[in-house]
């Protein structure tokens, strides 16, 4: 538990720093950058997927679609002990993966600011090609988060197919992951306020 708390710390910090350059604002103390997290989405996929997943078998039991076909695709889908429930849940993560991402970061948002603002990427058009830049290095970026995210799940599943009880650890290391993205978020507004009043005029 605790290679894993330092496993997501770090994962959940790391990020792709794209350098900007400012024509507008004369920056001593470094150069300014565009943060791309390895984890865009954080770990809304993992908050959503459960929900997600059990939704066909929810509505199984409650008679929608209770034919003989629809209920084996269901058993074999969306179940936590076979592989191919093991598979569609990961897809499902996957899937969230790639959305939250390009919802927390917006390429075409941020290509938009960069433009009005006169600011740009070295050696990138302003523009459309920027947002096309952006959204590749997001996408880089998503999916290598999302062989985490993956592998968190998908590796214990499996591991509980043959050994009884070691598949409830994928839900263990998910909730464990939501737990640190929420004290990230939370230590990172305290230390907001305490450093609020210490800046000096210049």
């Amino acid at each position: 538990m605790i290679v894993f708390l330092i496993v997501a710390i770090f994962i959940y910090q790391a990020e792709l720093r794209i350098e900007v350059e400012r024509t507008s604002i004369i920056n001593s103390y470094g150069k300014s950058y565009i943060p791309v997290r390895l984890l865009p989405g954080g770990a809304m996929p993992f908050m959503f997927s459960i929900s997600l997943f059990v939704l066909p078998t929810y509505l199984r039991h409650e008679g929608i679609g209770s034919y003989a076909v629809t209920n084996f695709i269901i058993n074999q889908l969306f179940s936590y002990h076979t592989y191919y429930g093991i598979a569609m849940y990961s897809l499902v993560v996957c899937i969230l993966g790639y959305g939250f991402g390009f919802v927390n970061f917006q390429p075409s948002e941020t290509a938009r600011h960069l433009k009005e603002s006169g600011d740009y990427i070295y050696n990138v058009i302003p523009g459309r090609e920027t947002e096309k830049y952006l959204t590749h290095k997001l996408l880089i970026m998503i999916f290598a988060g999302n062989c985490f995210l993956v592998a968190v799940t998908a590796i214990p599943l499996i591991i509980g197919l043959y050994v009884p009880g070691y598949g409830n650890l994928a839900f263990f290391f998910s909730g464990l992951f939501i737990l640190v993205t929420i004290l990230d978020n939370l230590f990172d507004q305290i230390r907001a306020l305490y450093f609020k009043g210490q800046y000096d005029l210049i």
